[in-house]
């Protein structure tokens, strides 16, 4: 019964992060596509692709993770997996593996938690180019 607050919720908080991030260089939200009638976006994660080789893309998340915001990595390829290494390349794993982050998504958050986010990620972003 509560399922359709949570996910219109959600789907504001993401629309909100959308409009923030639209101002900022270097990152994108991952496309989620149009909902439509027969499906839906839950929103579980909300995640951005960040430009540049995964060295930037941790780098970035340890400097977001010590101004205290739960961003992460959630996507690592199976070839990159210690059961599973591989050399044989995965084009789109490959690349998720080094450009996505996630960031903060719950019910619990307002839009001066989003703004704290995406000024922390935009601060990481900026010292990531020098």
């Amino acid at each position: 019964e509560k399922l359709e607050g949570f996910l219109a919720t959600r789907e504001y908080l993401a629309a909100r992060y959308d409009e923030l991030l639209s101002e900022v260089d270097g990152v994108q939200p991952v496309d989620r596509g149009p909902a439509g009638l027969s499906w839906r976006h839950a929103l579980h994660l909300y995640q951005v692709v960040v430009a540049g080789p995964a060295p930037r893309r941790d780098t970035i998340v340890a400097q977001v993770q010590q101004e205290g915001v739960g961003a992460g990595v959630h996507y690592i390829g199976l070839n990159h997996h210690p059961a599973y290494r591989s050399d044989e390349p995965f084009a789109v794993s490959d690349w998720a593996s080094e450009a996505l982050i996630t960031l903060p998504l719950h019910v619990g958050l307002d839009d001066g938690d989003l703004g704290r986010v995406v000024r922390t990620l935009e601060t990481a972003l900026a010292a990531t180019r020098e």
